[in-house]
């Protein structure tokens, strides 16, 4: 989440500098009212956006923090188990300020809706006229035209006004608010969204003063009405006011005059632009692609000796050394092939077949995040992992996410395990993180407490995280049910 948050707020005040310092002072409004909301919607879809990079399976190196630790099904450890205070303190804190910002919503939509349905209405101009009886400066929601009915009635409402409110109506100015104000609502901490907020809210009265001008209306006239309104009180955030701010700034882009090379090479640079933030900040990935060609023919001239590769991989893992998961995982069903391969008759005076086993570890937590070797990781990469295997060096993977799985697996493969020949099987153990229990007295350290881990399933904070893994071991046909 933090990491999209950043690259949220990068990619947007990026697109916000450039149009506050390239486009704002121009005229080109209806472009710039894309842009803005181009640049919203874009800052929080390029976070999420993945480019792939496929490779063969043959020719990748894991990276060296993607290691499991050999665990035993029963293994003891160390873990501090402290609450996260400050996790919480400021999800409660987000979350509040989600409530308050979207009970403020709520209300002002409804206020609107009540407004409309206890006063009259009239058609006119294509928009409804909500005539009120209160003194207010004409504003629009969506088509409908909110004023005061005395002056209305009177004609005391300058012809100026009446079309500048119709051009925030026609040209749906509300529904950009609408957007922006939900997105405030998610992300009400972010100065960010508060100044597009703001930059969008002006743009958009450039674009009812350049429909006033289009009529007709004389600009100095105009002016003069501006700053008579401009004394008038705010209103509801979702509705545009006659009397919005920025007197001063919308005066000057009234007589502005654009050089129209200059507006073509900057709506030219927006494509780069865009560019450019989609590549940085969007996510990488690589995929793995199993490959067709035989790892041998890759191999040294020495090693294809059968009894010579087999003696070299026999006598490393019956020193059981520290290993990669994914090294191991290709190393035994190498070594499987290899020792099948070498008639019976010579295999007495090989290396002793190790009796090892590849584990993986992988601990959830309470808010669905998983760990690996103390680090945090993702599905999306521990299923890369796996599909650095073939199926057949998954055929023998099985996961353990409670005790009843260890009974089932001993009475399916205990015999295999202890036989001259064993299976050399992978196991997956998902522990919870969060539920564990000290060990009894005799057992604990002076300087640590020592615990024992649960397995994920006794813990029933993880029924959905426990799922999410288990469909993705099922893509990966890894064994469950057995």
């Amino acid at each position: 989440m933090q990491t999209y948050l950043l690259n949220f707020s990068l990619c947007l005040v990026i697109l916000l500098a450039f149009y506050r310092v390239f486009l704002e002072n121009e005229t080109i409004h209806q472009f710039k009212r894309w842009f803005l909301i181009l640049s919203v919607c874009l800052s929080l879809t390029i976070p999420l956006i993945t480019f792939k990079t496929y490779v063969e399976a043959s020719s990748f190196v894991v990276s060296d923090s993607f290691q499991s630790k050999i665990l035993s099904s029963n293994e003891v450890v160390a873990s501090h188990t402290n609450f996260n205070y400050w996790k919480f303190i400021t999800w409660s804190l987000y979350w509040f300020g989600v409530l308050v910002f979207g009970i403020r919503f709520i209300k002002n939509l409804i206020s609107m809706l009540q407004t409309i349905r206890k006063n009259a209405v009239e058609k006119r101009y294509g928009l409804s006229i909500v005539l009120l009886r209160s003194n207010v400066v004409p504003y629009t929601f969506f088509r409908y035209l909110f004023c005061n009915q005395e002056k209305y009635k009177k004609g005391k409402i300058p012809s100026e006004v009446l079309i500048h409110e119709e051009a925030h109506a026609k040209q749906w100015h509300t529904v950009d608010l609408i957007c922006l104000e939900i997105i405030q609502i998610m992300l009400w901490f972010n100065p960010l969204v508060w100044i597009a907020k703001s930059m969008i809210r002006l743009n958009h009265e450039f674009l009812a003063d350049q429909a006033v001008l289009s009529k007709g209306v004389f600009q100095e006239n105009y002016q003069k009405t501006l700053l008579v309104f401009s004394t008038a009180d705010p209103h509801l955030s979702l509705t545009h006011s006659f009397n919005h701010t920025f007197i001063q700034k919308r005066f000057k882009i009234m007589k502005k005059q654009s050089n129209k090379v200059t507006l073509v090479l900057k709506r030219l640079l927006v494509l780069p632009l865009v560019l450019a933030v989609l590549f940085s900040f969007s996510n990488r990935s690589i995929e793995i692609i199993n490959s067709d060609v035989s790892i041998e023919a890759f191999e040294p001239e020495e090693y294809q000796n059968p009894e010579v590769a087999y003696n070299e991989l026999a006598k490393h893992y019956n020193e059981y050394p520290p290993t990669d998961f994914i090294v191991k995982a290709k190393d035994m069903w190498r070594m499987r092939e290899l020792y099948e391969s070498i008639p019976e008759e010579k295999r007495a005076s090989l290396e002793p077949y190790p009796k090892s086993t590849t584990s993986m570890t992988i601990f959830i937590d309470n808010d669905g995040s998983y760990y690996m070797d103390d680090e945090l990781v993702t599905l999306e990469s521990i299923n890369q992992i796996f599909k650095q295997l073939s199926a057949k060096e998954r055929s023998n993977a099985y996961v353990f996410d409670d005790k009843a799985d260890i009974s089932k697996y001993v009475v399916k493969r205990g015999a295999l395990n202890k036989s001259d020949f064993p299976p050399n099987d992978i196991y997956i153990h998902l522990f919870s993180k969060e539920n564990t229990e000290p060990l009894p007295e005799y057992f604990q350290s002076s300087n640590q407490e020592i615990k024992m881990v649960k397995y994920a399933s006794e813990n029933n904070k993880l029924e959905k995280y426990v799922s999410d893994i288990h469909a993705m071991f099922k893509d990966n046909n890894l064994l469950m049910d057995y």
